[in-house]
């Protein structure tokens, strides 16, 4: 698995933070959470107020590879 910062910084600060967990998640519950930190910071945080950062907010991507 890889994820961008804006991805890893803003799922680790609003959780959950356990990314083995996260790797096993299928394409749609991935989507969900990128959605929910990109709401997340759109809506509870859009000046980085609780989450201090650079940018109000950042691109996120989650990729996962799982061999067979």
């Amino acid at each position: 698995m890889i994820a961008t910062d804006g991805a890893f910084n803003t799922i680790s600060h609003i959780g959950p933070d356990d990314w083995e967990e996260i790797a096993s998640h299928d394409e749609s519950a991935l989507t969900a959470l990128l959605e929910q930190a990109q709401q997340w910071e759109a809506v509870a945080d859009p000046h980085g107020q609780s989450f201090p950062r650079a940018k109000c907010h950042d691109d996120k991507a989650i990729a996962v590879v799982r061999f067979n």
